[in-house]
Formats: structure tokens, C-alpha cells, sequence
């Protein structure tokens, strides 16, 4: 029985041993041959991106007014506007007075799409590339006020105007 028991364990570990080793030889030669082909290509890569994906702008919401539920709400809003949520949370403090959007890379044109659609005048550009993002909006303590203040056109930035886009998207 023991002899048995001792041949089924060292069978086991040969094979995972098998596998390991085959497991490193095919990331090993998978990296060989792309390292190769980016050499044919002139060192360029090929990437496919799904279609639809580039134009997300990745956002985080972050609550900076200290109102319970604003951060969770404003990220439901920007989703329903199309915009890729990837973070909401509190900010590092609930002392900021004006709402603010910031853009992360060194092209504000994402964080631009994202204060046009919260309605807001400006963007501050503080790139961050250890952030995986294109904007993060901060909201401060005007945030409820501007959902209560109709827009310059009479819209409600948080209001019908927003529910009839989002409906307007939905329906055929």
C-alpha cells in the first residue's frame, strides 16, 4: 500500500513539475517570437482594441463636500452618460468648496468631455500617469446646488435634461 501511495505522489509531482517547465517554455518562446516580430515590424506593435473602447474617458468621482451618497450619485449620472466610472470614494479631505474636474494625462480633451456634461466651466490639468484614468472629478460643496439650479439653457444637469439623454440612447 505505502509503495503505491509513494508512485501515485512522485507521478503527481513529475507531471507538475512537466507542467511547470512546459508552462516556462511556452512564455519563453512566446516571448521570443513577438520580440522578433516587433523587430520584423520595425519595432512597432500591433494592438487591436475592441471597438468602443478607446473613446471611454475613465473617470474617478470623488467626494470632497462630504455629503453622503454624492460621489455614488455623480458616478451613476457619468455613467448613464457613457463615460467609464473605474473609482468613487471620498477625496482626502470635504473641504472643497467648487466642484472641480482634473485631468490626468497631458490631453485635457477627455476631462473637457467631462465637465461639458456636468456642466462646468473648467479644467485643471495636473497629469498623474500613476493614475490609470483620463479625468477625476472632485465635487465640492456646490455640487447638490447645481443639480437643484437650472443650467444657462434651463436644463437641470442632473435633472430630466439627463434622464431624457440617457432615455434618448436607449431607446430604437
Amino acid at each position: 500500500m505505502k509503495g503505491r501511495v509513494g508512485s501515485l505522489v512522485t507521478a503527481l509531482v513529475l507531471v507538475a513539475v512537466g507542467f511547470l517547465l512546459g508552462s516556462f517554455w511556452l512564455q519563453w518562446r512566446h516571448a521570443r517570437l513577438g520580440a522578433s516580430s516587433a523587430a520584423a515590424d520595425g519595432g512597432a506593435a500591433t494592438v487591436t482594441v475592441p471597438e468602443g473602447f478607446s473613446s471611454r474617458v475613465r473617470v474617478e468621482v470623488l467626494n470632497g463636500a462630504g455629503e453622503k451618497g454624492a460621489a455614488e450619485d455623480a458616478a451613476s449620472r457619468l455613467r448613464a452618460m457613457g463615460f467609464d466610472v473605474v473609482y468613487f470614494g471620498n477625496a482626502e479631505s470635504f473641504d472643497h468648496r467648487r466642484t472641480e474636474v482634473v485631468a490626468r494625462t497631458g490631453d485635457p480633451a477627455a476631462a473637457r468631455r467631462v465637465a461639458d456634461s456636468l456642466g462646468l466651466d473648467s479644467v485643471l490639468v495636473r497629469p498623474d500617469t500613476s493614475l490609470y484614468l483620463d479625468a477625476t472629478v472632485v465635487l465640492g460643496k456646490d455640487w447638490s446646488e447645481r443639480l437643484a439650479r437650472p443650467g444657462p439653457s434651463g436644463e437641470r444637469p442632473g435633472g430630466e435634461s439627463l434622464l431624457d439623454r440617457v432615455l434618448d440612447r436607449v431607446r430604437p
